[in-house]
């Protein structure tokens, strides 16, 4: 059994509220109350900064292995929208997921960020130690680019999994390429 490390996008809740006011800390979290914790842990910083009063956050899709949500805020000029993945561990269960956020693909129209823990490297540089054999990153390679999503990158540490043997970068948040243009 592995275990996860604080990388830049798993940040603390609280660290990530701590620039704004006590009352700006409570508007959202009255905006995100129907939001699970587990979504709302992996919002970027920046974004939550941006979400007060008048936000709207809708659950478009609720899939075993992905929550896909939708933003709206009058300050902005169309929705953002947000999918946190917590992927299967087997290469099988992945193409369930994989499926799920390129049927999603098809339906988003604006800035897009998908985060969270997809169980799977996307090549070797991002695992180190025990040579093992990585089932999987071609198709999520591939998912990617159809989907039109590209890593957003990292500071900290490149691996986000371990276990004490062999550490891997697992976890991880895509973008689309409109949403590397808005944040």
């Amino acid at each position: 059994m592995g275990t996860h490390q604080q990388g830049h996008f798993r940040r603390s809740l609280y660290g990530d509220l701590t620039g704004l006011d006590k009352r700006q800390a409570d508007g959202f979290f009255s905006i995100l109350s129907g939001v699970p914790q587990r979504v709302i842990a992996h919002l970027p910083s920046r974004l939550i900064t941006r979400i007060m009063s008048g936000t709207i956050v809708s659950m478009i899709v609720d899939h075993p292995q992905f929550i896909h949500l939708m933003i709206e805020d009058p300050r902005l000029a169309r929705p953002i929208f947000l999918s946190h993945v917590h992927a299967s561990c087997s290469v099988v269960g992945r193409m369930d997921l994989f499926e799920g956020i390129h049927q999603v693909s098809q339906t988003v129209d604006g800035p897009w960020l998908v985060g969270g823990d997809f169980n799977v490297i996307a090549h070797d540089g991002e695992r180190t130690g025990v040579s093992t054999r990585d089932r999987g990153k071609t198709d999520f390679c591939d998912m990617m680019m159809e989907c039109g999503l590209t890593d957003a990158g990292f500071s900290g540490s490149p691996y986000t999994w371990h276990n004490k043997r062999v550490w891997k970068r697992l976890d991880r948040v895509l973008m689309s390429y409109e949403a590397a243009s808005f944040f």
